[in-house]
């Protein structure tokens, strides 16, 4: 079997929401026998190391920026989806071998797959089948986006910023679905998204989606609990440089953590660092607490992030996609504490065993503070959590699943 993936970065080392699927999806099709090929198609696409052993081309493409807004106005095309390639016969060079399938994530690869399908079916007179693993929602995105109130801008600023989100719900809603029907198989990480997909694009488009959630690095599951510990060290995962990520430390920080008034706790904060002038200032202003600690640099080891940490902090807020930060923290034996979307995709989990489930500031350092001042409840949920991501998040365990929906799409 023959697959062909596209995508957006190079997926190795996986660290984020695009690359942590693609990775595994060639490590899960590989040791099926499947040859896989890569096509990374981005500003500046470039190799960061890996084990990778199928072919490997880099196309350079810009965001047509005013094509896609004025497509998108017009009910055209997703702004996310339109690019200029410089290289005008990328298709051609793509296609070295008889596909079977061609898989692309995330959501923004969608119409170049399906010009490439379109591409091999007129001049190799073969129809592939095409995979679209999408993991969020974009209409989701925009619509619950546009009802969260919550930044750390001016209030005129959000109200404009929410105002531009809901148009642009307005704009996708019937583009997205649109353009998932041209597929063969959409893959997203929750229930939720499934009923999403259904909402705005009928059971037509209901029918060709499948659930499958992604996993987490097994090393995590070697991580060692120290149970009984007295002080409790907390972390905080996220790209700041992203708006909604930024807000919600920004919120954790003004209405929970500074709520906190043991002196014997630390705050990691891992993340890129922040370009943005005035979000420096922001962030640098609430440094000023001694207790909270900057780590802006790669870390090689993903491990590393979670070792001698306890809690991770997870106010996410976002009603779409599995949270990968979480399933992480919860495979490395911490206690989670985070909003109800903070564990989209997972399922049995029960507040106070698996995690702490609290959907505002009040409940939030309630949870916080039974924490600190318990460790026979703080390694009660560790446990727990460590338990329950072994069941749930093992790639190895997902591997046969993946593969038996690629079979099933193959003698349809």
């Amino acid at each position: 079997m023959n697959i062909i993936i596209l995508t957006s970065e190079y997926p190795f080392p996986p660290r984020n929401g695009v690359t942590i699927p693609v990775a595994n999806y060639i490590k899960i099709l590989e040791e099926g026998g499947a040859h896989v090929d890569l096509v990374v198609i981005g500003e500046s696409p470039s190799i960061k190391g890996s084990d990778f052993s199928g072919d490997v081309s880099f196309f350079t493409g810009r965001k047509a920026k005013l094509r896609g807004a004025v497509g998108e106005i017009f009910g055209k095309t997703l702004y996310s989806n339109s690019f200029y390639i410089e290289d005008v016969l990328w298709r051609e060079k793509c296609v070295s071998k008889n596909y079977d399938y061609i898989i692309c994530s995330p959501i923004s690869m969608v119409k170049l797959a399906i010009s490439l399908k379109e591409y091999i079916r007129n001049n190799i007179n073969k129809d592939v089948r095409l995979v679209s693993a999408i993991s969020d929602c974009l209409t989701a995105e925009f619509y619950y986006g546009s009802r969260d109130d919550r930044g750390s801008g001016r209030a005129l600023l959000r109200r404009w910023q929410r105002a531009i989100l809901k148009f642009r719900y307005f704009l996708t809603r019937k583009i997205e679905p649109e353009l998932l029907m041209r597929t063969d198989l959409v893959l997203v990480q929750s229930d939720k998204d499934k009923a999403w997909l259904r909402l705005i694009g009928g059971s037509r488009l209901s029918e060709k989606v499948e659930v499958f959630t992604n996993g987490v690095e097994q090393t995590l599951f070697s991580n060692e609990i120290c149970f009984g510990k007295a002080s409790v060290n907390f972390c905080y995962v996220a790209d700041l440089n992203v708006q909604h990520y930024f807000d919600n430390f920004i919120w954790l920080c003004d209405n929970v953590w500074s709520e906190l008034t043991s002196s014997d706790i630390k705050l990691y904060v891992y993340s890129k660092v922040i370009t943005d002038s005035s979000k420096q200032e922001v962030f640098k202003n609430r440094l000023s607490d001694s207790r909270i600690i900057s780590i802006d640099y790669f870390v090689k080891d993903i491990a590393d992030i979670y070792k001698d940490k306890d809690v991770a902090l997870a106010p996410i807020f976002k009603s779409y996609g599995f949270i990968n930060k979480v399933g992480e923290a919860m495979a490395a034996g911490l206690v989670v504490v985070g909003d109800s979307t903070a564990f989209n995709g997972i399922n049995c989990l029960q507040s106070q065993v698996h995690a702490i489930v609290a959907n505002d500031a009040e409940t939030m350092i309630l949870g916080l503070n039974d924490i600190i001042g318990s460790t026979e409840k703080t390694d009660f949920i560790r446990a727990n959590a460590r338990a329950l991501a072994l069941e749930q998040f093992q790639w190895k365990k997902k591997s046969s699943n993946f593969r038996q929906i690629l079979d099933g799409l193959h003698f349809m």
